[in-house]
Protein backbone atom coordinates (compact mmCIF):
# COMPACT_ATOMS: atom_id res chain seq x y z
CA UNK A 1 0.00 0.00 0.00
CA UNK A 2 2.83 2.44 0.71
CA UNK A 3 3.99 2.10 -2.90
CA UNK A 4 0.59 3.26 -4.11
CA UNK A 5 1.13 6.75 -2.76
CA UNK A 6 3.78 7.33 -5.39
CA UNK A 7 0.95 7.85 -7.88
CA UNK A 8 -1.67 10.60 -7.90
CA UNK A 9 -4.67 10.37 -5.57
CA UNK A 10 -7.12 9.10 -8.20
CA UNK A 11 -4.79 6.35 -9.44
CA UNK A 12 -3.96 5.32 -5.88
CA UNK A 13 -7.64 5.03 -4.99
CA UNK A 14 -8.33 2.86 -8.05
CA UNK A 15 -5.33 0.66 -7.31
CA UNK A 16 -6.65 -0.03 -3.81
CA UNK A 17 -9.97 -1.22 -5.23
CA UNK A 18 -8.07 -3.78 -7.29
CA UNK A 19 -5.52 -4.61 -4.60
CA UNK A 20 -8.07 -5.35 -1.85
CA UNK A 21 -9.88 -8.30 -3.50
CA UNK A 22 -6.65 -9.64 -4.99
CA UNK A 23 -4.98 -9.56 -1.58
CA UNK A 24 -7.95 -11.29 0.04
CA UNK A 25 -7.86 -14.05 -2.57
CA UNK A 26 -4.11 -14.56 -2.14
CA UNK A 27 -4.35 -14.63 1.65
CA UNK A 28 -7.22 -17.13 1.48
CA UNK A 29 -5.28 -19.39 -0.89
CA UNK A 30 -2.20 -19.20 1.33
CA UNK A 31 -4.31 -20.16 4.33
CA UNK A 32 -5.86 -23.08 2.43
CA UNK A 33 -2.35 -24.23 1.58
CA UNK A 34 -1.65 -24.50 5.28
CA UNK A 35 -4.93 -26.37 5.82
CA UNK A 36 -4.00 -28.77 3.00
CA UNK A 37 -0.61 -29.40 4.58
CA UNK A 38 -2.17 -30.00 7.99
CA UNK A 39 -4.67 -32.49 6.57
CA UNK A 40 -1.80 -34.44 5.03
CA UNK A 41 0.40 -34.19 8.11
CA UNK A 42 0.43 -37.60 9.75
CA UNK A 43 -0.46 -36.99 13.36
CA UNK A 44 1.05 -33.51 13.27
CA UNK A 45 4.53 -34.97 13.63
CA UNK A 46 6.23 -32.69 11.10
CA UNK A 47 6.38 -28.96 10.42
CA UNK A 48 4.19 -27.44 7.72
CA UNK A 49 7.15 -26.68 5.45
CA UNK A 50 8.42 -30.26 5.80
CA UNK A 51 4.98 -31.61 4.92
CA UNK A 52 4.74 -29.37 1.85
CA UNK A 53 8.22 -30.44 0.82
CA UNK A 54 7.07 -34.06 0.78
CA UNK A 55 3.91 -33.22 -1.18
CA UNK A 56 5.30 -30.96 -3.89
CA UNK A 57 8.25 -30.98 -6.26
CA UNK A 58 11.48 -29.06 -5.51
CA UNK A 59 10.55 -26.48 -8.17
CA UNK A 60 7.24 -25.71 -6.47
CA UNK A 61 8.90 -25.45 -3.07
CA UNK A 62 11.51 -23.13 -4.55
CA UNK A 63 8.73 -20.79 -5.70
CA UNK A 64 7.04 -21.13 -2.31
CA UNK A 65 10.21 -20.16 -0.42
CA UNK A 66 10.85 -17.30 -2.85
CA UNK A 67 7.35 -15.95 -2.18
CA UNK A 68 7.98 -16.12 1.58
CA UNK A 69 11.27 -14.24 1.20
CA UNK A 70 9.66 -11.51 -0.91
CA UNK A 71 6.84 -11.20 1.62
CA UNK A 72 9.30 -10.95 4.52
CA UNK A 73 11.41 -8.32 2.76
CA UNK A 74 8.33 -6.27 1.92
CA UNK A 75 7.12 -6.44 5.51
CA UNK A 76 10.51 -5.41 6.92
CA UNK A 77 10.80 -2.57 4.44
CA UNK A 78 7.45 -1.03 5.34
CA UNK A 79 8.07 -1.64 9.06
CA UNK A 80 11.38 0.23 9.08
CA UNK A 81 9.93 3.05 6.98
CA UNK A 82 6.98 3.38 9.37
CA UNK A 83 9.32 3.37 12.37
CA UNK A 84 11.43 6.15 10.87
CA UNK A 85 8.31 8.21 10.12
CA UNK A 86 6.96 7.64 13.63
CA UNK A 87 10.15 8.83 15.34
CA UNK A 88 11.10 11.69 13.01
CA UNK A 89 7.82 13.02 11.62
CA UNK A 90 5.02 12.06 14.00
CA UNK A 91 6.82 12.19 17.36
CA UNK A 92 9.33 14.82 16.16
CA UNK A 93 12.10 13.33 18.30
CA UNK A 94 14.73 13.95 15.63
CA UNK A 95 15.09 16.08 12.53
CA UNK A 96 13.32 14.42 9.56
CA UNK A 97 16.25 13.83 7.25
CA UNK A 98 17.18 10.81 5.14
CA UNK A 99 20.26 10.17 7.30
CA UNK A 100 18.27 10.24 10.55
CA UNK A 101 15.64 7.97 9.03
CA UNK A 102 18.29 5.43 8.12
CA UNK A 103 19.74 5.58 11.63
CA UNK A 104 16.30 4.89 13.11
CA UNK A 105 15.91 1.90 10.79
CA UNK A 106 19.28 0.54 11.87
CA UNK A 107 18.32 1.01 15.52
CA UNK A 108 15.11 -0.96 15.14
CA UNK A 109 17.03 -3.62 13.20
CA UNK A 110 19.51 -4.06 16.05
CA UNK A 111 16.72 -4.24 18.63
CA UNK A 112 15.01 -6.96 16.58
CA UNK A 113 18.27 -8.90 16.33
CA UNK A 114 18.60 -8.59 20.09
CA UNK A 115 15.27 -10.34 20.61
CA UNK A 116 16.32 -13.13 18.24
CA UNK A 117 19.64 -13.53 20.08
CA UNK A 118 17.77 -14.10 23.35
CA UNK A 119 15.94 -17.03 21.81
CA UNK A 120 12.52 -15.39 22.05
CA UNK A 121 9.85 -17.34 20.15
CA UNK A 122 7.21 -14.64 20.52
CA UNK A 123 8.55 -12.93 17.39
CA UNK A 124 7.02 -15.65 15.23
CA UNK A 125 3.58 -14.34 16.15
CA UNK A 126 4.47 -10.74 15.35
CA UNK A 127 2.50 -10.75 12.11
CA UNK A 128 -0.63 -12.11 13.75
CA UNK A 129 -0.36 -9.67 16.65
CA UNK A 130 0.30 -6.62 14.48
CA UNK A 131 -2.51 -7.63 12.15
CA UNK A 132 -4.89 -7.95 15.08
CA UNK A 133 -3.84 -4.59 16.49
CA UNK A 134 -4.41 -2.91 13.12
CA UNK A 135 -8.07 -3.92 13.20
CA UNK A 136 -8.84 -0.60 14.87
CA UNK A 137 -8.67 0.90 11.38
CA UNK A 138 -11.58 -1.24 10.12
CA UNK A 139 -14.36 0.99 11.49
CA UNK A 140 -12.45 4.03 10.23
CA UNK A 141 -12.68 2.61 6.72
CA UNK A 142 -16.29 1.43 7.07
CA UNK A 143 -17.78 4.52 8.67
CA UNK A 144 -15.43 7.50 8.28
CA UNK A 145 -14.19 6.86 4.74
CA UNK A 146 -16.87 4.82 2.98
CA UNK A 147 -19.93 6.22 4.80
CA UNK A 148 -18.47 9.69 5.48
CA UNK A 149 -19.63 9.66 9.10
CA UNK A 150 -18.47 12.19 11.65
CA UNK A 151 -17.79 10.46 14.97
CA UNK A 152 -16.59 11.58 18.36
CA UNK A 153 -12.86 11.03 19.05
CA UNK A 154 -13.43 8.57 21.89
CA UNK A 155 -14.72 6.01 19.38
CA UNK A 156 -11.26 5.69 17.84
CA UNK A 157 -9.74 5.32 21.31
CA UNK A 158 -12.08 2.44 22.13
CA UNK A 159 -11.46 0.81 18.76
CA UNK A 160 -7.70 1.08 19.21
CA UNK A 161 -7.80 -0.18 22.79
CA UNK A 162 -9.97 -3.17 21.80
CA UNK A 163 -7.70 -4.20 18.93
CA UNK A 164 -4.54 -3.72 20.99
CA UNK A 165 -5.98 -5.70 23.89
CA UNK A 166 -6.93 -8.53 21.53
CA UNK A 167 -3.34 -8.67 20.25
CA UNK A 168 -1.94 -8.69 23.78
CA UNK A 169 -4.33 -11.45 24.89
CA UNK A 170 -3.35 -13.58 21.91
CA UNK A 171 0.35 -13.10 22.66
CA UNK A 172 -0.07 -13.99 26.34
CA UNK A 173 -2.28 -16.98 25.50
CA UNK A 174 0.12 -18.33 22.90
CA UNK A 175 3.10 -17.89 25.21
CA UNK A 176 1.28 -19.74 27.99
CA UNK A 177 1.23 -16.85 30.45
CA UNK A 178 -2.57 -16.76 30.77
CA UNK A 179 -5.49 -19.03 29.86
CA UNK A 180 -8.67 -17.11 29.15
CA UNK A 181 -10.01 -18.23 25.79
CA UNK A 182 -10.41 -21.94 26.53
CA UNK A 183 -12.58 -21.47 29.67
CA UNK A 184 -14.64 -18.73 27.99
CA UNK A 185 -15.15 -20.22 24.51
CA UNK A 186 -14.07 -23.85 24.85
CA UNK A 187 -11.47 -23.68 22.05
CA UNK A 188 -7.91 -24.98 22.08
CA UNK A 189 -6.26 -24.12 18.75
CA UNK A 190 -4.42 -20.81 18.77
CA UNK A 191 -5.78 -19.66 15.41
CA UNK A 192 -9.36 -20.31 16.50
CA UNK A 193 -8.64 -18.14 19.52
CA UNK A 194 -7.15 -15.50 17.22
CA UNK A 195 -10.26 -15.55 15.02
CA UNK A 196 -12.53 -15.03 18.02
CA UNK A 197 -10.37 -12.17 19.29
CA UNK A 198 -10.40 -10.50 15.86
CA UNK A 199 -14.18 -10.77 15.57
CA UNK A 200 -14.75 -9.39 19.07
CA UNK A 201 -12.29 -6.50 18.56
CA UNK A 202 -13.89 -5.61 15.22
CA UNK A 203 -17.40 -5.68 16.67
CA UNK A 204 -16.40 -3.48 19.61
CA UNK A 205 -14.71 -0.99 17.28
CA UNK A 206 -17.68 -0.83 14.92
CA UNK A 207 -20.13 -0.53 17.82
CA UNK A 208 -18.17 2.37 19.30
CA UNK A 209 -18.32 4.22 15.97
CA UNK A 210 -22.07 3.63 15.68
CA UNK A 211 -22.71 4.96 19.19
CA UNK A 212 -20.32 7.90 18.76
CA UNK A 213 -21.74 9.11 15.45
CA UNK A 214 -22.32 12.85 15.44
CA UNK A 215 -25.71 14.09 14.37
CA UNK A 216 -25.81 16.13 11.18
CA UNK A 217 -26.63 19.68 12.27
CA UNK A 218 -27.99 20.51 8.80
CA UNK A 219 -30.78 17.92 9.20
CA UNK A 220 -33.75 18.37 11.56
Amino acid sequence: TDRGFLADRSTTKKSFYYAAPLSMICIMLFGLLGVFAQLNNAGGATEVTQTLNSLFSPAVMLLFCFALIVSAISTLDSTYASAAKLVAVDMKLIKPTVRNGRLVMIGFLLVGLGFIATGSKDLFDAVAISGTASLFLAPVVFFSIWSNWQVKPWALVISFASALLAGVIYMLENAGYVTLMTPLFGVEHKYVKLLILCVVASLLGCLSFIVARKKDASKP
